[in-house]
């Protein structure tokens, strides 16, 4: 699939030089935390908001970008991912089905036949113009939470259908989605969040 048109499934065509990624090109290892008790192994005293997949955009240099808004549709969070991530969450939200597991398809069936259930997506962070993601995972009673990059807990999200979450301190990054609508986005970018910092990245 290649973006020389604006594919069907794609929300708004974002008028952003750079948006924070999902860390692609990261070569950063993925780390495992292991929890008996329950709770918020990595999100401990943060509050976190419902989100879902509005769709992919493109930036002007048609790079896709991930667009996750809250439930009530009045915030969106755009998170710059790799080519074929896109391709994989359209694929999903356009309800397509292959004869074959995907790659997201192999992962949910394995975890199932471990005997375990992904029980939510949580954007956990931002770092140095990188999003954060953890899959909680749950397993005879322990709860697993698996460090990933957004674009691949998204995509697994939408196979598996878990709810998905930002935190609070993700929800610092979004734009309001009816400026976004009227205005030019790069307006939005030189807006100042609640801490005064500007929101370009």
């Amino acid at each position: 699939m290649k973006w020389k048109r604006r594919p069907a499934n794609c929300f708004l065509w974002l008028k952003i030089d750079f948006a924070a990624g999902d860390g692609y090109n990261s070569l950063e290892k993925p780390r495992f935390y292991f929890n008996k008790k329950g709770g918020r192994r990595c999100c401990t005293g943060e509050s976190m908001i419902s989100v879902k997949v509005k769709g992919i955009g493109l930036d002007p240099a048609e790079n896709p970008l991930l667009l996750l808004i809250d439930k009530e549709e009045t915030i969106i969070l755009p998170i710059g991912i790799g080519l074929t991530e896109a391709q994989a969450i359209t694929l999903k939200l356009e309800g397509y089905t292959f004869p074959r597991p995907l790659t997201y398809d192999l992962i949910l069936t394995i975890c199932e036949n471990l005997g375990g259930s992904i029980e939510k997506i949580v954007v956990n962070d931002k770092r140095k113009d990188t999003y954060y993601a953890q899959i909680y995972l749950k397993k005879e009673g322990q709860e697993i939470v698996i460090d990933t990059r957004p674009s691949d807990a998204v995509a697994l999200a939408l196979t598996s259908g878990s709810p998905l979450f930002i935190t609070d301190e993700v929800a610092k990054h979004s734009f309001p989605l009816e400026e976004v609508l009227q205005k030019d986005i790069l307006d939005i970018y030189n807006m100042e969040d609640d801490e005064g910092n500007t929101l370009l990245h």
